[in-house]
């Protein structure tokens, strides 16, 4: 599953991105540029704390914003149109 804006659009929303991170995903964003290896990596780590944050309701059991971050984990992990 490729990145798209609204997946962009949710990680500029929800995570604590540093500057220069929020710009460069806003030129993924709105120009296309390709993410780097090192900017798909820090997203993954900042995807990952958030879910842990805020992914997982009662038992355990993810909530939707969980099923949304883990699809994002993997589309930084596979996503060639983020490479």
């Amino acid at each position: 599953m490729p990145l798209n804006r609204a997946d962009v659009d949710f990680m500029i929303r929800i995570l604590p991105l540093r500057e220069t991170l929020r710009r460069r995903l806003e030129d993924f964003r709105e120009l296309g540029l390709p993410l780097s290896d090192e900017h798909k990596a820090e997203l993954r780590d900042l995807v990952a704390e958030q879910l842990q944050a805020q992914g997982f309701g009662r038992n355990s059991e993810l909530t939707p914003i969980g099923h949304r971050l883990e699809d994002l984990i993997d589309a930084l992990f596979v996503d060639e149109g983020a490479a």
